[in-house]
């Protein structure tokens, strides 16, 4: 889980640092789907995003999961 926990870090680091898209992404493809929730709970739970914007993250989450899982 440490290495989960770097990972973590590193992403939320990047998002603070308003990293590109693509960078995030490359972060995010590399952790588990279970953390990707943890975080993206966490992020959004201190966020000034609209309710709109977080459902569009949401939704791409969602889409990556399922993806990642051969739904789609």
């Amino acid at each position: 889980m440490g290495h989960e926990f770097n990972k973590i870090t590193r992403f939320e680091s990047a998002v603070k640092e308003s990293k590109s898209e693509s960078e995030l992404k490359k972060l995010a493809d590399e952790m588990d789907e279970d953390v990707l929730w943890i975080l993206a709970d966490n992020i959004l739970s201190k966020s000034r995003l609209t309710e709109e914007q977080a459902n569009e993250l949401g939704e791409e989450l969602k889409e990556k999961v399922a993806k990642r899982h051969g739904l789609l």
